[in-house]
């Protein structure tokens, strides 16, 4: 590979990282250049075959973004959109099996000392991309395959913090997974919980509390960078909200209720805010990230509200059931021009 396309690939790579991680469009297309993904040799080296896994991931983002988070893409009919995700699963299967080597020789349930960072990070970027896929399906085997990878990449997460001992190898693909990456596995997982029902879900709970707190092994209080501490903000928001939740549902689940009770979990939360008039609120930054307004509390403060009557993006979980949308600050494909004023 000569200097030019060494320089294109890199900065192609770039591209595809910032689309994944905010949602903005592509700058770099690969249809508009005409250099084409290239197979590894018989002979490729360990890092070579790595490499190539990651840039054809890349493509694959490249065609997430535009199948379903495209203007037109985000608007086209769930039909269209069940196709298009379908269509995309068949491109990320075809992934797994022209890089199985790469994938297999990394377990989801093993991080042992030692273990490359980048081919941590690529498992879970795997799982990352199939939550953005599935989550634009409304069929209940999409949402079903939403919770498994969004429970196999909080793993990962969850190992990486945990492991003895903790090695600066785990904290790099910690460091490179929370900064790169949008955080679906976190919010969609969070937002099931939310919309279904706490009680029984103790593992899901564990999980996302264990992701707050794999952020602050990376965080520095002293040292204040917006892209480090604006998500920080976020996770300690969400965990104050399940814990607000968590606490309601347990609480009403000690006097007998009607099973009626049980169809909006979220029903006796809403209730008690509807006086709140100061709810939390969600903008749109200039380059497109959501940012909290001033009612935003501090990062050690629960919830002081829900706002009512909140509005569904149609990106976020299920096409057909009323997801709140939990993309904190990294945009996460939303367009520019999308009404997010009402969302969470």
């Amino acid at each position: 590979m000569n200097q030019p396309e060494k320089l294109f690939w890199a900065m192609y790579m770039l591209d595809k990282q910032r689309v994944f991680f905010n949602g903005h469009p592509c700058d770099l297309y690969l249809f508009d250049s005409d250099l084409q993904l290239a197979s590894c040799r018989d002979d490729a080296t360990y890092s070579e075959r790595l490499n190539a896994a990651t840039v054809h991931l890349a493509a694959i983002w490249e065609e997430i973004f535009i199948a379903l988070y495209s203007c037109r893409g985000s608007r086209s009919s769930n039909a269209h959109r069940s196709r298009q995700a379908e269509m995309l699963r068949n491109l990320v299967n075809e992934w797994g099996l022209q890089h199985h080597t790469v994938i297999n020789q990394l377990s989801s349930f093993e991080v042992p000392p030692g273990s490359d960072p980048l081919q941590i990070e690529l498992k879970y970027t795997y799982h990352a991309t199939q939550i953005l896929i599935n989550r634009c399906d409304s069929s209940e085997e999409s949402q079903q395959q939403i919770l498994f990878h969004a429970r196999s990449a909080l793993k990962i997460i969850h190992l990486l913090a945990s492991a003895q001992p903790l090695t600066v190898s785990h904290l790099v693909a910690l460091e490179r997974i929370f900064r790169n990456y949008p955080a679906v596995a976190f919010t969609d997982l969070l937002a099931v919980c939310l919309t279904k029902g706490i009680v029984g879900r103790e593992e899901d709970l564990q999980l996302l509390r264990t992701a707050r707190n794999a952020y602050q092994l990376i965080h520095e209080p002293n040292m204040y960078f917006g892209h480090v501490e604006k998500p920080y903000t976020g996770f300690n928001w969400c965990i104050g909200l399940l814990d607000l939740v968590e606490s309601a549902e347990r609480g009403n689940n000690r006097t007998p209720m009607t099973s009626s009770s049980f169809q909006q979990p979220m029903t006796h939360i809403q209730q008690n805010f509807d006086t709140s008039k100061n709810s939390f609120q969600m903008n749109v930054a200039p380059q497109g990230n959501m940012v909290p307004s001033h009612h935003m509390p501090p990062a050690n403060c629960g919830p002081t509200g829900l706002p009512n009557e909140a509005q569904v993006v149609p990106t976020t979980g299920s096409l057909e059931t009323g997801f709140f949308d939990f993309d904190f600050y990294q945009g996460l494909f939303q367009q520019e021009s999308w009404d997010l004023s009402t969302s969470i």
